[in-house]
């Protein structure tokens, strides 16, 4: 308990009560009169810290005991850091994880920049191929009616002269040379029968001594030219009927090639149709063309997406970095050091008990398990209760002796550095709270 005595000067009169019949008196001198004010507290220092650990876990090693003077930084405890090891190696490997997706991404907008582009390169190319194409078909397409129509009138003209020739072959050149040979072998084959019967006769005649042999001779003669007449019709009549075959096969071959070619000339009247049936194949092509052009110049949005897909994972990869710095900033909360220089004055956990995080989201500010309070005894104060009565009287930078009950003999200076300004009713006694903080002090 600590006494306050708070002083000043001043006049004290007492009023005579004219009533009282016995009276003391005393001759009247100058002096000085003291009215002290006085108020009872707890010495405490100005400032106490409670120290707590920022993450849960099992005490492996508390270094301070109470009564024990510790300096800033200095060891207070350690907290078991297998949690957060844990944590730390997950931020890394996560860091990790998200520093190749940020790779993986920014390679992917360059191979999709790339892919883009050839895309819309080839499909340009393939866009000119196409309008070349269906330029072509156009033009073949209204060409080829007149190609087919000039095809089948020439194959029709060749086969009305094939077939011209042919008649006139059987009824007029093949008769005619026929007949005209035949005349010829038939005359050689009259004049060789006339003069082999001639030639017989003078031979009988010479048997018989009516002619002589110069008249055998002559008829001799006339008779083997006659015979060489004959063979030569007969060999001319044999090689025209020969060459007049060959012309009939010829003339009927040349109707069979006619025919064949008309019959194919009208069958080509079908790439009319095919004609048509490209040009509309072109027009489908260009169109697809067109299409592609459009989709792969489209596919330049993929570009776009690529590059968000960078910031994602760029975002990404800022937050696991936070994670890891948050993961060494909780690895090192597991080493809890003095806030401030001081004095231990109270110890609350020992070795091997389980606190918890003095700073979680949920619980807010002030939660978890204190370690150990540490003071500043350099500076220290006693909070008084003074009678509401006496408060008038106290007034802030008031000068006040301060006594302890461990140190009667001795007074200890101070002074006033706060009134409360609400008072406090305890037991129907009101009081009003004084700060006095003492000049000096020591262990």
């Amino acid at each position: 308990a600590v006494l306050l005595a708070m002083g000043a000067t001043a006049a004290h009169v007492k009023n005579a009560n004219k009533d009282q019949a016995n009276l003391e008196t005393s001759v009247a001198k100058r002096g000085t009169v003291v009215s002290s004010v006085s108020g009872n507290g707890v010495l405490q220092p100005v400032t106490t810290v409670e120290v707590k650990s920022n993450v849960g876990g099992q005490i492996v090693d508390l270094a301070v005991d109470e009564g024990d003077t510790v300096k800033a930084g200095q060891l207070i405890a350690r907290i078991d850091p297998s949690d957060a090891q844990s944590t730390l190696d997950q931020a890394q490997a996560d860091f990790s994880s998200s520093l190749a997706k940020v790779n993986q991404a920014r390679q992917a907008l360059s191979l999709q920049t790339i892919q883009t582009a050839a895309d819309i390169t080839s499909s340009q190319q393939a866009l000119e191929s196409a309008r070349q194409k269906l330029l072509q078909a156009d033009k073949q397409a209204k060409v080829q009616p007149r190609l087919t129509s000039e095809a089948i009138r020439q194959a029709q003209s060749s086969l009305d002269s094939a077939q011209a020739s042919l008649k006139q072959t059987q009824s007029a050149l093949v008769p005619q040379k026929i007949a005209s040979t035949k005349a010829s072998y038939d005359e050689a084959r009259a004049s060789y029968t006339k003069l082999e019967k001639n030639l017989a006769r003078q031979k009988a005649l010479l048997d018989k001594g009516f002619v002589s042999t110069s008249d055998v001779d002559d008829a001799e003669a006339q008779f083997q030219s006659a015979k060489a007449q004959l063979d030569s019709a007969k060999s001319k009549l044999d090689t025209v009927n020969e060459e007049s075959n060959q012309d009939l096969q010829s003339a009927t071959a040349k109707v069979a090639q006619a025919t064949a070619a008309l019959e194919t000339a009208r069958a080509n009247g079908m790439q009319d149709s095919l004609k048509r049936q490209e040009l509309a194949a072109s027009r489908a092509s260009l169109k697809q063309a067109e299409a592609a052009l459009a989709a792969a110049r489209a596919s330049r949005y993929q570009n776009q997406m690529k590059r968000e897909d960078i910031l994602q994972a760029e975002a990404q990869l800022l937050k696991a970095k936070a994670a890891v710095v948050n993961a060494h900033t909780q690895m090192g909360y597991t080493t809890v050091t003095a806030p401030r220089s001081g004095v231990v004055v109270k110890k609350y956990v020992e070795k091997g008990s389980i606190v918890t995080a003095g700073r979680q989201a949920m619980a807010g500010s002030g939660s978890g398990v204190t370690i150990v309070d540490i003071a500043d005894v350099s500076r220290m104060r006693i909070v008084a209760d003074v009678d509401e009565t006496d408060v008038n009287k106290i007034t802030l930078g008031q000068e006040v002796d301060v006594s302890v009950d461990a140190c009667p003999d001795e007074v200890f200076p101070g002074k006033v550095v706060k009134i409360a300004p609400e008072a406090e009713v305890n037991s129907n006694v009101t009081t009003v709270p004084v700060t006095v903080e003492l000049a000096q002090t020591d262990r």
